[in-house]
This record gives C-alpha cells, structure tokens and sequence, in this order.
C-alpha cells in the first residue's frame, strides 16, 4: 500500500511538471 501511494505521488509530480513545461514553451 505506501509502495502505491508513493508511486501515484511521482505519478502525480511528473504529470504536473509535463504540464507546466508544455506551458513554458
């Protein structure tokens, strides 16, 4: 169970991170 809730976090995180990059350029 933490295993899955640290990999959604990431999962989250890099999602959020492509999103504002699309936004940059």
């Amino acid at each position: 169970m933490m295993k899955t809730a640290i990999f959604v976090d990431v999962q989250n995180i890099y999602y959020t991170t492509r999103d504002t990059f699309r936004r940059s350029f």
